[in-house]
């Protein structure tokens, strides 16, 4: 009987569907400048700097440092930026 419950308990506590997903640390490309452009512009919540200017700055330093987080088989939406810089 404990069994039982604790698989009745499991059922109804599932409010959420699980969702497998794969991510992929790629090196940035130039498709990407608007993806991560927005990425950084929504990091400061709104606040004025050159957004543009560093995504061009993370462009430039693709396949030495820095990478973009995308879904594994899908290479339009961006999902996370990791870089450094140096100014």
């Amino acid at each position: 009987a404990g069994q039982d419950e604790e698989e009745e308990d499991d059922d109804e506590g599932s409010d959420f569907d699980e969702l497998q997903v794969d991510f992929d640390f790629v090196n940035p490309k130039e498709a990407d400048f608007h993806g991560i452009k927005l990425f950084l512009k929504n990091l400061l919540d709104g606040a004025e700097w050159d957004s543009s200017g560093v995504a061009d700055l993370i462009l430039e330093q693709a396949g030495q440092v820095g990478s973009v987080i995308k879904v594994v088989d899908e290479d339009e939406d961006l999902y996370g930026v990791v870089s450094a810089l140096s100014f």
